[in-house]
């Protein structure tokens, strides 16, 4: 769990010097978060620097903390390591994009930036699609380009850090050695194809009388080769993150988490999916008409993930890093935006420049009118409405001797945090059978059977909960 290792020492640095406990854990965490988002976006604005000009890097910045499904996880209360885990992917963004003035030190830079995303896969394996497209902007330019740097540096640094976090965190009792959601067997597999197919690369570039158009479909039949084996050949690869769970689940919990449903509102659609859609559109044609392969990847990269963002909420935040980037390089290929001195330019061209500067003010601005048309005020409030407070009844609750309460999936950890009772299942979607349990039990009556059978192997004391429940005294 690294973004709960650096999030703890951060707490204690904090507890050393003379923050209390537990406001140097909600400080370290909200600290992390927004330091995290404030390094995406100068690593961001810095690549976009390197390609056109500080009128673009600027028009990139906007697009991402105006960005929706990155600000939804971009909240002092929302520890999560959504955006912990894109820092590391624009860092590398910076190092493939920026200006190299020998071999050597173009190779240094490709190592460091696999590291960096071998990093993110660490932090979080849902960063694998962002990692591919990266490592395919990165083989797209040196087909096209031989002099952008070699592509095995990349891989070497990929597959370095893959093997050491797998080494120093595999994954933990309860895991299969082939889990998805942690490094493990699989994702030693997959950075071994990504390597294979990089050093493909290179070797490529090696024999110049082939054409680029020959290469490039050498390497897209390697790809889906490659991909095809390892998606096969990797235990539940297929059947996805809800392969996780037995069918039972699927219909009382998975079901119900809403940043694992798809859009539904005008507001999604356009928030979440805007951007990354719109970018996506005109980077394509301006990689078509300038015949540019690696903005051609980046540009399928920003439309893949607004449909992943609007398939699942949860993808909003890379679909956000996408959507920027891609946007920026369309911006870089505006001459009003890598003009040297703007202020020179014609008054029409300075407005239109204004205008696609504020396009991501303007998406917000909709977005927010959709979201009051639609009576919303929040487009992802967990907010109790019933204005019952957990932290108002924490005092009466430690008065008590410690027990097991019967308390929702979400407070669970609240409850926790602020009590020192015990629950039965927290929303984790590893804890199969303590959400089963705690199903069962909640939607049990006091002479169920089942739900008795529960109790008493967990040592539950529930039969008195379990008849107020009954008398209507919840």
């Amino acid at each position: 769990m690294a973004h709960t290792w650096v999030m703890q020492h951060l707490a204690w640095g904090l507890q050393w010097l003379g923050v209390p406990s537990t406001q140097a854990l909600l400080w370290a965490g909200g600290g992390l978060t927004l330091g995290s988002l404030l390094l995406l976006t100068i690593f961001c604005a810095m690549a976009i620097i390197q390609l056109g000009g500080r009128l673009a890097a600027l028009a990139t910045a906007l697009a991402l903390v105006t960005s929706q499904g990155l600000m939804s996880y971009a909240q002092l209360l929302q520890i999560t390591h959504h955006i912990f885990m894109l820092m590391p992917v624009a860092v590398a963004v910076w190092l493939i994009f920026s200006q190299k003035t020998n071999p050597m030190q173009a190779n240094l830079r490709h190592f460091i930036a696999g590291l960096c995303l071998g990093a993110a896969l660490w932090i979080s394996p849902e960063t694998m699609p962002l990692v591919a497209a990266m490592a395919t902007i990165m083989a797209a330019r040196r087909l096209q380009f031989s002099d952008s740097g070699h592509c095995w540096p990349l891989a070497a640094g990929i597959g370095a850090i893959t093997v050491t976090t797998w080494l120093i965190d595999p994954p933990p009792p309860g895991f299969s050695a082939w889990a998805l959601d942690h490094i493990s067997l699989a994702w030693l597999a997959w950075a071994s194809v990504l390597a294979i197919l990089l050093c493909l690369t290179d070797k490529l570039v090696a024999h110049r009388q082939r054409s680029l158009s020959a290469s490039v479909f050498i390497l897209a039949l390697a790809a889906i080769l490659g991909g095809s084996l390892w998606l096969f050949a990797t235990p539940g690869a297929l059947a996805g993150p809800a392969g996780l769970l037995p069918p039972e689940l699927k219909t009382l919990w998975w079901d119900h988490i809403k940043e694992l449903q798809p859009a539904t509102k005008f507001y999604q659609y356009l928030s979440w999916g805007g951007l990354p859609a719109i970018a996506g559109v005109l980077l394509m044609i301006q990689a078509w008409r300038q015949r540019c392969l690696w903005q051609a990847v980046l540009a399928c990269t920003a439309l893949v993930y607004a449909a992943m963002a609007l398939w699942h909420l949860r993808m909003g935040a890379a679909a956000s890093l996408a959507g920027a980037l891609a946007w920026g390089i369309w911006l870089c290929g505006q001459p009003v935006f890598t003009s040297a001195e703007p202020n020179q330019l014609p008054a029409k061209a300075q407005y239109r420049a204004a205008a696609i500067l504020f396009a991501p003010v303007l998406i917000l601005l909709l977005t927010l009118i959709s979201i009051v048309i639609e009576n919303k005020t929040d487009t992802d409030s967990h907010s109790n409405k019933s204005g019952c407070k957990l932290a108002n009844i924490a005092d009466v609750l430690n008065k008590i001797p410690p027990a097991t309460i019967l308390i929702t999936l979400n407070s669970a950890p609240q409850l926790q945090w602020l009590t020192h009772h015990r629950v039965i299942a927290g929303n984790y979607h590893h804890n199969t059978q303590g959400l089963l349990d705690f199903y069962h039990l909640w939607r049990s009556t006091g002479d169920d059977q089942d739900a008795q059978a529960i109790a008493k192997k967990k040592k539950y004391n529930l039969s008195a909960g379990l008849q107020k429940r009954n008398r209507g005294q919840r």
